[in-house]
């Protein structure tokens, strides 16, 4: 694993036979290594360097340590850590890279994610991150399936495998509207039975409320006689189940929303007095425009 791109590395590259084309350097989940793609890779996208740039960097002159020095310190290839600084892994730090962003998801159907620059990629360190979702074996038997993860910066992140990312799979950004949604649809048995992150608690919690608010409709097949027996019984429940669900739905549109409300408040006010009142500051970090939050801090 290497988190930049070493001398060792690019005298590696130089070494191979094969089509210019078809070999570069490529950031992957576990850091830069050589890669071959047999439709071709260009500099790029998450490819930094190809064998095709390498020779002619060369110019039909040999290697050596010294231009391998030169290539390798053509950009600065280190990878940031999460929290954007230039630290590099420990060496006994478990550790990953996000090279992409999730774009889309149908629930546990399938997770897609888009590559990033490289330059925009990050590491993080595996072990200090939260297991919060575990893979479906459903989707897994089929070649495709994600975790979800939480890093130890407050990052949502999802490990994905599919045709295009196998092995340790793709590790993609994921937005908290995003994780909030997968992990509120996911069955009870792929959630991390261990502490979780806010998030996930109150995901689950929402996912409980319409679980115990759930009717299923009864058997359409059965016989006149049947059905006759149970109408009487089933017309008294479906009546007090409707109007006991659309008792709660109210109150979860009127006062859960506003109470939740009132928890984001306090807390972007919390923030802004931690800022020394820097309106700029606050609401670039809460990543909100400046009518929203100061909207959310006056109500």
């Amino acid at each position: 694993m290497s988190w930049t791109i070493t001398p060792e590395l690019v005298v590696e590259l130089s070494e191979c036979n094969g089509e210019p084309t078809q070999i570069g350097i490529v950031l992957g989940a576990d850091g830069w290594e050589r890669d071959v793609c047999p439709s071709g890779i260009q500099p790029g996208g998450l490819t930094a360097l190809t064998l095709e740039t390498v020779r002619m960097w060369l110019d039909g002159t040999e290697m050596d340590d010294e231009a391998a020095e030169a290539i390798a310190a053509m950009e600065d290839f280190r990878i940031l850590r999460e929290d954007d600084s230039p630290t590099p892994p420990g060496e006994d730090t478990e550790w990953a890279v996000i090279t992409g962003a999730v774009t889309d998801h149908e629930q546990f159907a399938e997770v897609k994610a888009d590559d990033v620059p490289w330059e925009r990629a990050r590491w993080f360190d595996t072990a200090a991150a939260t297991f919060v979702l575990d893979a479906d074996p459903g989707t897994m038997r089929d070649g495709h399936g994600f975790t979800l993860w939480c890093t130890e910066h407050g990052q949502w992140v999802a490990q994905i495998w599919n045709s295009r990312a196998v092995g340790n799979g793709q590790w993609a950004t994921c937005t908290k509207s995003c994780a909030a949604e997968l992990i509120y649809a996911a069955d009870e048995e792929l959630i991390n039975a261990g502490d979780l992150p806010l998030l996930a608690r109150a995901a689950r919690a929402a996912r409980e409320l319409a679980d115990l608010m759930d009717y299923p409709v009864p058997d359409q097949h059965l016989d006149p006689e049947q059905r006759g027996a149970l109408a009487d019984r089933q017309r008294a429940a479906a009546i007090s189940h409707e109007g006991t669900a659309r008792a709660i739905g109210d109150l979860v549109r009127t006062r859960t929303t506003a109470d939740i409300r009132r928890g984001r408040q306090g807390a972007a006010y919390t923030l802004y007095l931690a800022n020394g009142r820097n309106v700029p500051q606050t609401y670039a970090e809460l990543n909100l425009g400046r009518t929203t939050f100061l909207g959310l801090i006056n109500d």
